[in-house]
Parts: C-alpha cells; structure tokens; sequence
C-alpha cells in the first residue's frame, strides 16, 4: 500500500471537491453574487423591497403640483402590527432631492398613507399619526434604502 504524505492528501481533496463542483465561488457569474451597499450607514438595508408601482402612485397622487418622488423603498416594521414604512427621494422646487417617509398599512396599494415625517407632511395632503416617528422600527431602514441603493 502506497503511503500518501499530507501534501498529496490536500491536493487530492482539492481536486475532488473541484470534479464535485463544491469550490466556492465556482459556476457563480458576478450577477449572482451579493451586492454590499454603497455606504457604511447601511445597516437594516436587507429589510428593504422596492415600493410597489401602486403605493407609489398613491403617494405621488398626494403629492402637491410641483413636488415628485423617486426612489422608493419599503419596509415593514417590527414594532408595529402590519405597518410599512415607505421612504422616497423628494424632488421639489428648491429641494434637493431630500428623504420623505411614509406609513400604510397596505403596501400593495397604499391606502391608508400617514405622514412620518415632516417633509412628508410639508409635501403634500397626508394626514399624520402620532404613533409613527424617526424612530420607529423601520423608519430609518427605509429611509437609508432611499439613500443607499
């Protein structure tokens, strides 16, 4: 019996797990691979899905002449029963491209759109509720996704 040294044990083991197809990184296109977000502040940025095209329509049907969103994203909170926060770039005369926060209960559809925050409330017809604020879970997720992605 041939006696293998642990040089020619490790490449072995290599080789097999490359025939496996069990190397790391291996048929993984850099589609595939996770993007790291852009800025440090970006924790809780996982949470985040992109506002539906609906509950952003809501919102801009909110909205008064002259103010625009973009950028959108939504978050459910773990702090309150069925409650999601959405946060947008504000575009407006004079602004500069600032970050709005919302609340609905429906995120499918946005009915139910609260005012979070103050540029929210300044920036078009939507009633506010004392319950949410910046610190509410899954304000400031929201909030860094708008900013971050």
């Amino acid at each position: 019996m041939t006696r293998l040294g642990l040089p020619s044990l490790a490449v072995a083991a290599i080789a097999a797990a490359a025939l496996a197809g069990c190397v790391p990184g291996r048929g993984e296109s850099p589609a595939d691979a996770p993007v790291a977000p852009a800025e440090s502040d970006a924790e809780g940025v996982e949470r985040c899905s992109p506002a539906v095209e609906a509950l952003v329509g809501s919102i801009a049907g909110g909205l008064d002449s002259g103010v625009a969103i973009s950028n959108a994203w939504t978050v459910r909170s773990r702090e309150f029963d069925s409650v999601y926060f959405t946060s947008a770039r504000v575009d407006r005369e004079g602004g500069a491209g600032e970050t709005a926060t919302w609340a609905t209960l429906a995120p499918e559809g946005g009915q139910f759109l609260f005012a979070v925050t103050e540029l929210a409330r300044e920036s078009g017809d939507f009633p506010a509720d004392e319950s949410f604020d910046g610190g509410s879970d899954g304000v400031r997720e929201s909030q860094r996704c708008a900013r971050v992605r």
